[in-house]
């Protein structure tokens, strides 16, 4: 890429990561675009986790930064990161999944091709297994679609600032809190046909307690009809701040 291309700030919330970290750190190393800085928030890890951020930050030429802090939780993390960024382009990767080479590259294409985007949203595909590969030879990964993760995006850094941050308080679904209130604030989110990331599957995701999650998306969705109702324009109609693009010979 051009040396005058805009810096890319990619923050990483972990906590008890050694598992996977090693490979979605090595994901945004490979990626086939620069410059890229690299905001690492520990969030109380009792592993091997500040080990391998030294070796992986060790062998790159990438800005890197490592921040420690007691456990509180994903949001807590990625608001103590948004602290120390510095670009005008701002990415968020989970510590146990993996982008595809050319996911910000991808992206900003997107952004260059519809100015007016805020949020630039790409397709996931969810495996399981020790690498996304092994699960391609195994037939353990599902095709690619939309889904509601944030490491499947790229952010504008102004509208991080005008969504504000994300709320500490929740310990599941801050993410969808986070992109819900974004859209009623009107920022536009395109979603296109590109595969950015592998999502990771497995007995330790946050997630992995089906009940516990529908009852935190239950919450956050009765919370955004809150608000929704409470700043209603008076029946007045509000511009789409979603559009898809379509795939490559689709009507």
């Amino acid at each position: 890429m051009k040396h005058n291309s805009p810096l890319v700030s990619v923050v990483i919330p972990v906590f008890n990561g050694e598992l996977y970290l090693a490979s979605a750190l090595d994901s945004v190393v490979a990626q086939d675009y620069r410059p890229l800085e690299i905001i690492i928030v520990d969030d109380g890890s009792t592993d091997a986790t500040p080990s391998i951020v030294n070796s992986r930050s060790a062998s790159s030429e990438l800005t890197w930064q490592y921040h420690y802090q007691p456990n509180q939780g994903p949001g807590a993390a990625r608001n103590t990161g948004l602290q120390f960024v510095t670009g005008e382009w701002i990415a968020f990767l989970d510590a146990d999944d993996v982008w595809m080479p050319q996911k910000t590259s991808c992206q900003l294409n997107v952004f260059a091709m519809i100015e007016s985007a805020g949020i630039v949203w790409g397709e996931s595909r969810r495996f399981w297994g020790s690498t996304p590969q092994d699960a391609i030879e195994q037939g353990a990964i599902e095709p690619a679609r939309p889904l509601y993760l944030l490491q499947s995006m790229l952010f504008r850094r102004s509208v991080l600032d005008l969504v504000g941050p994300f709320d500490p308080t929740l310990r599941l679904g801050e993410d969808v809190d986070w992109l819900l209130r974004a859209l009623e604030q009107e920022v536009l989110t395109v979603i296109h046909p590109d595969p950015v990331v592998y999502y990771r599957r497995h007995a330790t995701n946050l997630t992995h307690d089906d009940n516990a999650s529908r009852r935190a998306l239950h919450l956050i969705l009765q919370r955004s009809l809150h608000r929704r109702r409470a700043n209603r324009d008076d029946g007045q109609q509000r511009p789409v701040s979603l559009r898809i693009l379509p795939r490559t010979g689709d009507a």
